[in-house]
């Protein structure tokens, strides 16, 4: 597993500053990628305590690929994680919840066929 090598710094001054991590386990959802990105960016993507990390777990589309096109454009409080091997949907959000720093955390996905927007 590795982030992505771009840094782009969060906007949060401290960890004790995100009050929110919204956490996206990704698996096999090319089609829904942009519109729960888009969703994400306007509901989330300038509020300086809210985090968003997406983990990337193997998918067989090209879901790996639409997020290495689109990273460098998220805002600087995203992080997107790339599974090196397929996790348990249980495992994967353990990985989340180890990465997350907010004092809240909300669940949501792009998995096999579904967007949960």
């Amino acid at each position: 597993m590795h982030q992505s090598g771009k840094s782009k710094g969060l906007y949060l001054k401290t960890i004790s500053d995100c009050e929110l991590s919204v956490l996206v386990p990704v698996l096999n959802g090319q089609e829904y990628i942009q519109k729960k990105v888009n969703n994400l960016i306007l509901s989330f993507g300038f509020n300086p305590s809210v985090e968003v990390i997406f983990s990337l777990n193997k998918s067989e589309d090209s879901s790996e690929n639409i997020f290495r096109d689109i990273e460098s454009l998220l805002p600087g409080n995203f992080k997107v994680w790339y599974q090196t091997e397929k996790l348990k949907l249980n495992e994967n959000l353990k990985l989340l919840l180890d990465k997350s720093a907010g004092k809240w955390v909300y669940f949501t996905a792009i998995e096999i066929g579904r967007a949960h927007v």
